[in-house]
């Protein structure tokens, strides 16, 4: 079963479009037989956990001990199915990153943006294999038109990134990409 990451900030409210487009990307993943990795606690996280768990899918949580937890809450959000705890937030980083078979970010702030770089140079200095990362919303094409522009290897990079503003494409975007 193939796993796949969504990355998005912790301070959306469940009012909120990004959070609702978020739980449907996780009812789409998981009724399409995909594992859905999140960082396991609120906004986005938690809505992609929501949607993939309500809809009968598996979900990982990757959450911080105590001692690394800062503001986020003490336990991973209530529809994470199984949890992992890291040490760190570089390990919880890592961790998110290598046992994805995909990516889908969606709206954070710079703990979504150092996900998606990681994810980026991991791939670039060829430390992992090339896998799609779908970009939802107009900020990430922004952003990533400006840092493939300044990249000496924007063909491989260009062939991993998808946009989209549709959160029912990111199905058709994942299946055409790896099955």
């Amino acid at each position: 079963m193939k796993t796949i990451a969504v990355f998005g900030g912790g301070r959306i409210l469940s009012e909120v479009p990004d959070y609702i487009a978020a739980q449907t990307i996780g009812r789409l993943l998981a009724q399409a037989g995909y594992t859905v990795i999140t960082g396991g606690y609120t906004g986005i996280m938690e809505a992609a956990s929501r949607g993939a768990a309500e809809a009968g899918g598996h979900v990982i949580g990757v959450t911080l001990t105590d001692a690394e937890r800062g503001d986020y809450p003490p336990t991973a959000n209530a529809w994470v199915t199984e949890e992992v705890k890291c040490a760190t937030r570089l390990e919880r980083l890592l961790h998110l990153v290598m046992h994805a078979d995909a990516y889908v970010v969606m709206r954070g702030s710079g703990g979504t943006a150092w996900e998606l770089e990681t994810v980026w140079e991991k791939m670039a200095a060829g430390q992992m294999s090339f896998k799609p990362v779908i970009c939802v919303g107009e900020t990430w094409r922004v952003l990533i038109t400006h840092l493939i522009a300044a990249t000496d290897n924007a063909e491989r990079v260009r062939a991993m990134l998808h946009f989209t503003d549709n959160p029912t494409a990111v199905l058709d975007i994942l299946t055409t990409a790896i099955g």
